[in-house]
């Protein structure tokens, strides 16, 4: 009897990796078309600090590329500095001399947190670098936070801070030459990152109905972090439906996995997971 023939099994190909060992996000070349600047929008605690990781993977990244490509694209996240830009607003800028940073390139970029501890701890580390720093003139900070209310950061700060946030953003769109559209930088647990990004989220699509909104949201733990979660990150992602046109969750159990797996690292801090999202994310915007 004539026995039928038996396919031959390959190995998958082996997944490309990071230089720190982390899966690098497979994309088709359609998805690495540069369309022009993208203008981030951090929110929150959790958006801002995943927001400084990536423009610090960013330009790192960048620089491995040849040099006949750095230039659009840093010019997609980067721009050069305004020339009456000498300081951070305010912030302290003696960790790098203000003659070097003039020169530093500057990411497209709007932090907003209803606390400062957070925004002027992500804009200092960005000058300490060297290689890439914030604007102050596009931060927007708070004293008291939303408590991790939903509502609280939707219906309240959102209405507040409606029209200083759309100006923060307008300016940074302006200083693009041909902006590609919008990404936003938030969690789905808390008040601000999830309400009042939200809130942004459906601000902007009014504001700018043609432009492509993206957001990165990172998924609480399931053990739980705030009581209120479920309930926020479904509201949440009630939002987005009709804003964005393309939400990228992370979860924060995969990336704890991926930290403990790959890395090594047996008891995973937030700033390993928040390099690990940033590396992934940046996977999926460079070539």
């Amino acid at each position: 009897a004539a026995h039928a023939r038996v396919p031959r099994l390959h190995a998958p190909p082996a997944r490309p990796t990071t230089a720190r060992g982390v899966p690098r996000v497979q994309t088709s070349a359609s998805t690495h078309a540069m369309t022009g600047s993208v203008v981030t929008v951090q929110l929150g605690q959790c958006g801002n600090q995943v927001g400084a990781e990536l423009f610090d993977t960013l330009s790192t990244e960048i620089d491995a590329h040849p040099s006949r490509d750095r230039a659009g694209i840093r010019r997609a996240f980067f721009r050069e500095p305004h020339r009456d830009e000498d300081s951070d607003a305010g912030f302290n800028s003696d960790d790098v001399a203000s003659t070097s940073s003039r020169k530093t390139p500057v990411a497209r970029a709007v932090l907003i947190d209803m606390e400062p501890k957070v925004v002027q701890a992500s804009v200092r580390r960005a000058r300490k670098t060297g290689r890439w720093r914030y604007d102050g003139d596009r931060t927007l900070a708070f004293q008291s936070g939303s408590g991790n209310n939903w509502a609280r950061g939707y219906h309240t700060y959102g209405e507040l801070v409606r029209d200083e946030v759309l100006d923060l953003v307008r300016a940074e769109a302006e200083a693009c030459d041909h902006m590609g559209g919008f990404m936003l930088m938030q969690s789905m647990a808390g008040g601000t990152g999830a309400g009042l990004g939200a809130y942004v989220a459906n601000a902007l699509r009014d504001t700018y109905p043609t432009a492509t909104l993206m957001n990165h949201c990172v998924w609480p733990y399931e053990s739980g972090e705030v009581i209120v979660q479920s309930y926020n990150t479904l509201l949440t992602l009630s939002s987005l439906l009709d804003a964005s046109d393309g939400v990228c969750i992370v979860q924060n159990e995969e990336l704890h996995q991926t930290c403990v797996r790959l890395l090594g690292c047996e008891r995973p801090t937030f700033g390993d997971m928040n390099a690990v999202a940033a590396q992934q994310l940046a996977g999926v915007l460079l070539p």
